[in-house]
């Protein structure tokens, strides 16, 4: 696998206006909410031009089915991959199951996998990871359910993938010890390696 252009995304990250070395998860939550985006629907198209050029054919990719605000992923289907999603239970963790499952609506307002929908316990190459906010150096921050952090401590792929807006990038996070980071973001600028001396931890 390739960078492609290798064009660094970290020239447009816009100033935050909170202090990274202060700020907390919660203030940069509600800081991403606030956040006047792009048109969502132009961005995750070419978002998923990038993918589509960076991941090989017949790869096994874990993507998402998107909440509200985040970048849609649909159109990956599209291509020579095998797709995996997550189903977020009522109480538990995130199960892992094929593409192309039946579906419904969460009580949060997404689609996810039925319960009798079919597993997946395959080995996965690529992890295709939302969030609310990322940071240059792989940090992420969810929605403050832990489901992410969780599975990807659980289940063996090395290549994660930030998915994000490059509006949602920012210097620095904070960081906890059960935080999974990204190996690579990508945003409309494409999608970028994170340098291991970029990755380190908070203190």
């Amino acid at each position: 696998m390739s960078t492609g252009s290798n064009k660094s995304l970290f020239t447009s990250v816009e100033r935050s206006g909170l202090r990274a070395d202060t700020a907390t998860k919660d203030e940069w939550r509600a800081w991403a909410v606030a956040q006047p985006l792009a048109d969502l629907a132009v961005v995750s198209s070419v978002i998923v031009g990038h993918l589509s050029a960076w991941i090989p054919g017949g790869s096994t990719v874990l993507s998402f089915l998107p909440m509200a605000g985040e970048v849609d992923l649909v159109e990956l289907e599209q291509l020579h991959l095998e797709l995996v999603t997550t189903r977020t239970p009522d109480e538990g963790w995130l199960t892992l199951h094929t593409w192309d499952q039946p579906r419904e609506l969460h009580r949060w307002g997404f689609e996810n996998p039925t319960a009798s929908a079919q597993s997946f316990e395959g080995q996965i190459d690529v992890a295709l990871v939302p969030g609310a906010v990322f940071d240059i150096a792989g940090r992420r921050l969810g929605h403050g359910k832990g489901y992410y952090d969780e599975l990807l401590s659980r289940i063996d792929v090395s290549v994660k993938i930030g998915v994000t807006p490059k509006q949602l990038v920012v210097p620095r996070l904070p960081q906890d010890s059960h935080d999974v980071l990204m190996t690579h973001l990508v945003t409309e600028a494409g999608v970028e390696s994170l340098r291991n001396d970029q990755r380190v931890a908070d203190g």
